[in-house]
């Protein structure tokens, strides 16, 4: 029997005697996700434990947590969490909104994405930070497969069961929460960890999309692990392919992507700054002034201090004379809200 018989076995059953499984939507390593309908006819996604990790209290808790933070949050880019029950054996499960789409990882898997899109994903994802962030909560599992695309082209973040308020610890044992190849270096090592690990994750998920390839290149996951404790990343532009090997989209993806976190973004709202200039085909201020006398990106040792930002979080800077501008409809707006529907789907 495959370790998804168990979960397949379910679809057509009653659970509470209120909601019926009508679809396996996915496994994942600690959970199953279903579709399903309720006797009063609404439909909704049920995320059900595995029967053998449901008794582990640190599992329970994570799944209760992931209900708590999406609605403490309350920011319409999370997926909504509509109750947290257990089945008659004593299973946990949550009841979801319905998101229908794909996740970010599919889609680029599908097709290329244009630079202009997937910029459009980031600054959705970036509003989600900055409420999580404002409210104490890291998310720690900034991935592709965490950012899903509804079928309205808006951007809702998943999982946040593994997300911690202030400053959680991970180690690398507990952090295949997150996967590695989008981790922090100071996340992998089991130390403090804050909000710029999720800008770093952020900065993963562009390399991935627009170079074609993860940030570091290894034959198995603990040859991967050294080098996300040891190596920055490379420039950006000196492995993406053309049209992307653009300098100032280079800044913004190798700042968020700082081996030393004092030398990242200071914050969500500053890297949402930058990324609206680039929607604008404007220099984006933040990396710019770092890439002209900050700390480089690269380095592995906090030799210099972060420079102060040349623009408050948000502000456009003056047109680069180098780069064409063109009128852009939304991306300048501060917290524009991600509109969806009540019934979209989570996988």
């Amino acid at each position: 029997m495959g370790e998804d018989d168990g979960f397949a076995a379910r679809v057509g059953t009653h659970l509470r005697r209120r909601w019926r499984l009508t679809r396996l939507i996915g496994v994942g390593g600690l959970a199953g996700v279903y579709e399903a309908e309720h006797t009063v006819g609404r439909r909704a996604a049920i995320k059900l434990l595995r029967p053998e990790v449901a008794a582990e209290p640190d599992i329970r808790a994570r799944l209760e947590r992931e209900a708590r933070t999406s609605n403490a949050v309350g920011h319409s880019g999370l997926v909504e969490v509509l109750d947290v029950d257990e089945t008659d054996d004593g299973t946990p499960f949550l009841v979801m909104e319905l998101l229908q789409g794909q996740t970010l990882a599919e889609v680029g898997a599908r097709d290329p994405l244009p630079v202009d899109r997937l910029l459009t994903y980031v600054d959705e994802t970036l509003d989600v930070l900055v409420a999580c962030h404002d409210q104490g909560v890291v998310h720690r599992d900034i991935k592709p497969g965490n950012l899903f695309v509804t079928t309205e082209g808006h951007i809702k973040v998943l999982d946040l069961g593994g997300a911690r308020v202030r400053e959680g610890m991970t180690t690398l044992t507990e952090g295949h929460l997150a996967t590695v190849a989008f981790m922090a270096p100071e996340q992998a090592a089991g130390g403090d960890v804050d909000a710029r690990a999720d800008l770093f994750g952020l900065g993963a998920t562009m390399f991935k999309l627009l170079a074609g390839r993860h940030v570091h290149l290894a034959p198995d996951e603990a040859t991967l692990a050294t080098m996300v404790l040891t190596r920055p990343a490379p420039p950006f532009t000196s492995v993406a392919p053309a049209p992307h090997d653009d300098p100032p989209l280079g800044w913004v993806v190798d700042r968020a992507l700082a081996f030393l976190a004092a030398h990242r973004y200071p914050d969500a709202r500053t890297m949402r700054g930058d990324v609206w200039a680039l929607q604008r085909k404007r220099r984006p201020p933040y990396a710019f002034a770092c890439h002209e006398s900050g700390p480089s990106p690269h380095a592995t040792s906090p030799d210099q201090p972060h420079p102060p930002s040349t623009a408050a979080a948000g502000e456009l800077p003056a047109t680069d004379p180098q780069l064409p501008v063109f009128p852009a409809s939304t991306p300048g707006e501060e917290a524009t809200p991600n509109e969806a529907t009540p019934d979209e789907a989570a996988p």
